[in-house]
């Protein structure tokens, strides 16, 4: 992923990061929620292009990787709380900055 990060490949970003936490949510033993996440991110995923490519363009800006690294160390030590908080919070982060850079593209358009 961070590969894909350093390369400007937007679509294997959102590929890999997929591929993490369907690993992630299949160890939870639903696959009724698994096939409802499966579907949004399907429905969303024009959006994620839009947030993935705006954050590449801000230099420094590690919120493409940053999660899924810690959210990795967060299951290695069985901490599902910690894992939990920072899957909600990649999400709102995620939403903030779609949400900015539509704003953004509305204003200048």
């Amino acid at each position: 992923m961070r590969g894909a990060v350093a390369e400007g490949r937007v679509v294997p970003i959102l590929d890999h990061d997929e591929a993490l936490l369907t690993i992630l949510y299949t160890a939870a033993g639903n696959p009724v929620l698994l096939e409802s996440i499966r579907t949004l991110w399907y429905r969303c995923r024009p959006y994620k292009i839009v947030g993935a490519e705006g954050t590449l363009k801000s230099a420094g800006d590690d919120a493409l990787w940053r999660y899924q690294q810690d959210l990795i160390a967060a299951v290695r030590n069985n901490d599902a709380d910690a894992a939990a908080a920072l899957n909600e919070e990649s999400l709102v982060n995620a939403t903030d900055r779609i949400r900015a850079l539509l704003a953004a593209q509305t204003d200048a358009g």
